[in-house]
């Protein structure tokens, strides 16, 4: 879960005390410096359980989704008119998958769609 919210650099260094075998007090250390821990524990329980789960459950927020499921791999605003009219927004996060025995089918695996913020519906597996 925390891997999904690190940026590169914070990934590698991670990884690294991960491979270099270091305790779990150095790697929790590592999380609360930069404040992944301590966004981790603001969560409701229920979401910290989705996430776990890479579940995404309605009502989740963007900064839940993508501790479940990682950053989109395309993000595209879905806005209907009356709601861009009305100062709504829609957005939609896709994940894509990859043709791995080499085909060339790639495409979108699932979606989440959020409205004003919040998940609104979640397609795919």
């Amino acid at each position: 879960m925390y891997l999904n919210l690190m940026t590169t650099r914070q990934r590698a260094k991670y990884l690294l005390l991960e491979a270099e075998y270091k305790p779990v007090s150095l790697r929790l250390a590592y999380l609360q410096k930069i404040g992944l821990y301590q966004t981790w524990t603001k969560q409701p329980k229920e979401i910290q359980e989705a996430a776990l789960h890479r579940r995404v459950v309605e009502d989740m927020i963007p900064l839940q989704v993508q501790m479940a499921w990682g950053p989109p791999d395309r993000r595209r605003d879905a806005s209907l008119p009356e709601e861009a009219a009305t100062g709504r927004t829609r957005m939609v996060w896709d994940y894509a998958f990859s043709d791995k025995e080499g085909h060339g089918n790639n495409g979108y695996e699932r979606s989440v769609c959020f409205l004003d913020g919040h998940v609104l519906w979640v397609r795919g597996p």
